[in-house]
């Protein structure tokens, strides 16, 4: 069992990380419980903040709307072996008032929830932003959206190339270049008189014609 795994299990002090920041939720007052295991649990929190990859601390309060002048100490405590940002999180107005008293709120940045901490002060990566949905793993969460991008992007890609193959101008200009050099090569194989195949490169010559000022119109069309 890792220390995390530990820590998780704490009684007093529970702790997971999310991403670089320890993320404490203190189970409320200190009564009850007996000096050693609170001793160890900060201790092993301690352990965690001195880890490279942990950086910030995040105190959850919402299960403490009190806590005594020895709770206030071991966020200090805690607080001094982060190092970088603290944030306390659902602090009771009462209790953030005590806190502001004994001149303790430039030690911490205060948050509504969790996650507004988390943003505010943490790095985590993309595959553990996703919460596991519907009973699937993360991992499954994360491979089913990435087949849905890209079959979203398949589709779109084929219709695009539906459209500039079927339903573009140019390609209605490419269809009918290439039928004008069929009948052209027909003409050429068919025999004629001069005068007939002076008339069909006449008409032939228009049909370029216009086709060469469409063509030019699209293209004019698709540079804006």
């Amino acid at each position: 069992m890792t220390e995390f795994q530990k820590a998780a299990q704490h009684r007093i002090f529970p702790a997971r990380r999310r991403g670089d920041t320890l993320v404490v939720t203190p189970a409320g007052s200190l009564a009850g419980y007996g000096v050693g295991e609170a001793n160890r649990e900060q201790a092993r929190l301690a352990a965690l903040l001195a880890d490279p990859q942990i950086e910030n601390l995040v105190i959850d309060l919402h299960h403490a709307d009190y806590f005594g002048t020895e709770m206030v100490g071991v966020f200090v405590r805690l607080q001094q072996a982060c190092r970088g940002a603290t944030g306390l999180v659902r602090v009771a107005p009462g209790m953030r008032k005590v806190l502001e008293v004994m001149r303790l709120e430039d030690f911490f940045s205060f948050y509504r929830s969790e996650r507004q901490a988390i943003r505010a002060i943490s790095r985590i990566p993309l595959h553990e932003r996703f919460k596991p949905r519907f009973g699937l793993p993360t991992g499954a969460v994360v491979t089913v959206t990435t087949c849905l991008l890209v079959t979203a992007t398949c589709i779109g890609s084929i219709s695009k190339l539906t459209y500039q193959v079927i339903g573009s101008p140019m390609a209605r200009d490419y269809c009918t270049l290439n039928q004008l050099w069929a009948d052209f090569r027909q003409s050429e194989q068919s025999p004629s008189s001069f005068e007939e195949g002076v008339a069909r490169r006449s008409d032939l010559n228009r049909s370029l014609e216009r086709l060469n000022t469409r063509v030019a119109m699209h293209s004019h069309l698709e540079l804006c």
